[in-house]
């Protein structure tokens, strides 16, 4: 964060592509370019203006350090870094949750924020905003059974296993229990 206010850049630094109802993380780095030790308060907004809103649904977790989507869920919580020494830098973490419900989009803007606790060294309250970007995709859940590949024969009340194919025609990963019906 520069001595003095910043707006963000006019295009994403970055876009992460995700699944709905998955997390996708986003590495902060927060310069203290003053020579006085200063903290940073945390935020998202989904444009650029604070206190914002995050589209319906949607999560922002900041965390310290650099954490993986993997791991954003154990992760504590923060709202504020640490104090950063003067000219110095720290990473957070910016975990962004999308909910399962949520339609495909591309590359939603998500602004962050952050802001001095105290005074930089000049008198002013430091503010930087960083815009970054989310592209949801959706999963596509269909499956295909595969026509049997054997015939037989059976007395009344007997019955015949025929071997089918169950294909994953999808873009998500399916697991079981299936329920098949078929009709005569």
């Amino acid at each position: 964060a520069d001595v003095g206010p910043l707006p963000a850049g006019a295009t994403p630094t970055t876009t992460n592509t995700v699944q709905a109802g998955n997390t996708t993380v986003f590495s902060l780095f927060i310069k203290n370019n003053d020579s006085a030790n200063n903290s940073y308060a945390l935020s998202a907004s989904s444009a650029n203006s604070f206190p914002g809103t995050l589209p319906a649904g949607w999560t922002v977790k900041f965390v310290a350090g650099n954490v993986t989507a993997a791991n954003c869920a154990a992760a504590a919580a923060i709202t504020t870094t640490a104090p950063v020494g003067g000219n110095t830098q720290t990473q957070v973490t910016a975990c962004v949750t999308v909910p399962a419900s949520q339609t495909a989009v591309t590359a939603q803007p998500l602004y962050f924020q952050v802001k001095s606790t105290a005074v930089a060294s000049n008198g002013n309250i430091v503010v930087d905003v960083k815009l970054d970007a989310v592209t949801v995709t959706n999963n596509v859940l269909s499956a295909t059974l595969g026509p049997a590949t054997s015939n037989g024969q059976t007395t009344p009340g007997g019955s015949v296993v025929y071997p089918q194919t169950l294909t994953n025609t999808g873009n998500a990963a399916c697991t079981g229990p299936y329920t098949v019906t078929a009709t005569l």
